[in-house]
């Protein structure tokens, strides 16, 4: 039988385009209003992907790859789910990106961030 959960190779493929996307809407910012400052400019892409994450299930790389996030309960996320959720990614992202990585050990393929947020990842 086939995971329901999605694996990491269609995660960091999402991740690498939201990593696009975010790096188009930052430079867009930066060269149309020089004034903005480097924190507005981390907060702009963290705030579509929570926005996309509670109305959608997923962030545009998410979509493209067919997976979405989901509450572990089944539920879509609330916002506050997606808030707890893209800002624990700094926790994930720490330690040598152990919390990434933790989903290669996880039966539900969870990340720390994931684990935190009472959330998966699961195919679309």
């Amino acid at each position: 039988m086939k995971s329901k959960y999605s694996g990491f190779s269609a995660r960091f493929i999402a991740n690498w385009i939201d990593g696009i996307v975010s790096f188009g809407l930052i430079g867009v910012f930066m060269f149309s209003n020089r004034s903005i400052s480097p924190i507005i400019w981390n907060i702009l892409p963290m705030s579509l992907n929570i926005y996309l994450l509670k109305n959608t299930g997923a962030t545009i790389g998410k979509k493209i790859m067919s997976i979405k996030v989901i509450r572990e309960n089944g539920k879509p996320l609330t916002y506050s789910d997606a808030v707890i959720r893209e800002v624990s990614k700094i926790l994930s992202g720490s330690f040598f990106f152990l919390g990434y990585l933790w989903m290669f050990w996880d039966i539900k393929k969870q990340t720390w961030h994931d684990k935190i947020a009472k959330t998966i990842v699961v195919k679309a």
